[in-house]
């Protein structure tokens, strides 16, 4: 993320968003991943609050999630 502002987080979050996948889907499952909750504020507030330090490790945590549930 070249900054950490609130149109770099909306640009790279709707880059996510495939044309066949749903938007909300995509953000759900963003929304999880950062927060722990299926009910949140705004994703992008959640993310600019967190800072670039807590959201990638949060990231990365559910990114090992993923892949040590597919290898089982």
């Amino acid at each position: 993320i070249p900054s950490f502002t609130l149109d770099e987080l909306t640009k790279l979050t709707e880059s996510l968003v495939a044309e066949d996948a749903p938007k909300k889907s995509v953000f759900q499952t963003l929304r999880i991943a950062v927060t722990g909750q299926e009910g949140t504020p705004p994703l992008i507030d959640c993310m600019l609050a967190l800072g670039p330090e807590h959201l990638n490790r949060r990231l990365g945590d559910a990114l090992k999630a993923i892949e040590a549930a597919e290898q089982s």
